[in-house]
């Protein structure tokens, strides 16, 4: 989805990696997609870091940091790692103690919506190092950022608290 808004908004050279790309089950969706999109899969995480720009995360939580891991150390000056994945506050203060290159960024982000819905529209708060340049070379492509002068976790911290205080209040109004 935030592919599609990326190619319909004109963005050349998307590039994406996902692990299930060649599996039997999700590969030849996945590369239709990409292909749809105007996106090169790349084969390889180091393929993909020698790619780009802003690597935007987007796994289970269960794997965010061990892709962190991964990615990270392989970036170079002026690069930026943004998880945008649902994880916990310490998860992304862990993210940040990831060794890596002096000038590589690394954001803490939330997704404040539906990815799948709004595409690259959905709100976005971000924290970090390359947060404030991450906020500005995309939302000339749409991308609704807002970015927090805190610490790494306060991304992940207000995006736990939304989704407690909107799914609570759901099962206190269903209760009632």
């Amino acid at each position: 989805s935030m592919a599609r808004d990326f190619h319909a908004a004109g963005v050349q050279g998307l590039w994406a990696y996902d692990i299930l790309s060649n599996s039997e089950t999700h590969g030849a969706s996945i590369r239709a997609r990409a292909k749809q999109y105007g996106v090169t899969l790349a084969r390889s995480i180091e393929e993909l870091c020698a790619q780009t720009t802003y690597l935007l995360a987007f796994t289970s939580p269960a794997s965010a940091v061990p892709v962190a891991q991964s990615a990270i150390p392989l970036l170079r000056a002026g690069q930026t790692y943004v998880d945008l994945n649902s994880t916990s506050p310490d998860m992304a203060v862990q993210m940040g103690k990831i060794p890596c290159a002096d000038g590589v960024g690394v954001c803490d982000g939330a997704a404040l919506g539906n990815v799948q819905k709004l595409g690259n529209k959905v709100p976005v708060v971000v924290c970090g190092t390359g947060a404030e340049a991450f906020r500005r070379d995309l939302t000339p492509y749409g991308m609704d950022i807002e970015v927090l002068d805190a610490p790494l976790g306060a991304a992940s911290a207000m995006k736990m608290l939304k989704t407690v205080y909107s799914k609570g209040l759901q099962q206190l109004v269903l209760e009632y």
